[in-house]
């Protein structure tokens, strides 16, 4: 018997009941790069407050992934495998320039651009996730069982967006009005016991970051795992009471496998058992996630 890798993304994305048009965007796919599949989700949300973010998110997402394929096949395998601050800061730059020129084309407005990107792509067994905003990262290990729950939210309470970098007014305006544009990472870790019940074991704060962005580099070699990302409008659901996101997450790890559009088909049965207990999301909600399974196989006589 031998032991393949099986990996596969998908998105989701869907409308909150406060808001007339769906300003969130997301999307998955693979591409090729040296021999090795990269695969790839990104998600954005759209500022509410800010003209046409609903085509925005869709340029960011859509620039994210041809940015990260040139970015990429510029580099050596190592620089990849390690994908550093420099190569973190290069791909915003990258990403930045390619949205500004598509949204020229089209004669909108930069403030369409005002949208949070998250991303996560996978090389030789290395996943690296990209947050440009806030959001929320889930890393779950199939192996012990356990989540790692990462909120990251700005000391201000308004996200700093990647279009502030294209603008110093808009970007004084932030620091003058906000004093800070630092991230902070709200952690929370999670032990599954026994199928779908979570003890919730520690819940800290990290300290705020001097960037507005940040990354994470998460080595899953010989290791089964699953990463989710979502926009903040997870946190949204309520009926009478807000619904906690402790309860969210085990209704959003609870997939009965990881074939096809998997995301998706969670997400579409996540909200139809809400919406039988009248529960709804206030805002728009995006998600996507990668998946790395082990399979065995009979090797060939």
């Amino acid at each position: 018997m031998s032991v393949i890798e099986v990996k596969n993304t998908d998105h989701f994305f869907t409308k909150g009941f406060s808001h007339k048009t769906c300003e969130d965007f997301a999307y998955s796919g693979s591409f090729e790069i040296k021999g090795e599949q990269v695969h790839y989700a990104v998600l954005s949300d759209g500022c509410s407050s800010s003209k046409n973010t609903d085509i925005g998110s869709r340029i960011l997402c859509m620039s994210f992934v041809n940015c990260l394929y040139d970015l990429l096949k510029s580099l050596h395998v190592n620089e990849i495998d390690l994908f550093d601050k420099h190569c973190e800061w290069h791909l915003r730059d990258l990403i930045n320039s390619k949205s500004i020129e598509i949204v020229r084309g089209l004669r909108l407005n930069s403030e369409c651009l005002d949208a949070t990107l998250l991303a996560v792509f996978d090389y030789n067994n290395i996943s690296h996730i990209i947050v440009f905003g806030d959001g929320i990262v889930i890393m779950q290990d199939f192996h012990n069982l356990g989540l790692d729950v990462r909120n990251y939210i700005y000391e201000s309470g308004a996200p700093f967006y990647l279009t502030y970098f294209l603008d110093s007014d808009r970007l004084d305006c932030y620091k003058n009005q906000f004093g800070s544009y630092s991230l902070k990472e709200e952690l929370t870790n999670c032990i599954n016991e026994d199928e779908n019940k979570f003890e919730y074991i520690r819940s800290s704060e990290y300290p705020s970051m001097r960037s507005p962005t940040t990354s994470i580099r998460y080595d899953h070699r010989n290791r089964e795992i699953q990463i989710i990302l979502t926009s903040d409008g997870m946190l949204t659901f309520q009926n009478e009471e807000v619904i906690s996101f402790e309860e969210i997450t085990k209704d959003l790890v609870s997939y009965k496998n990881f074939q096809g559009q998997f995301v998706s088909r969670r997400m579409n049965a996540l909200l139809k058992k809400y919406s039988k207990q009248s529960i709804d999301h206030f805002d728009d909600i995006s998600c996507v996630s990668f998946v790395s399974t082990l399979k065995e196989i009979e090797d060939e006589d």
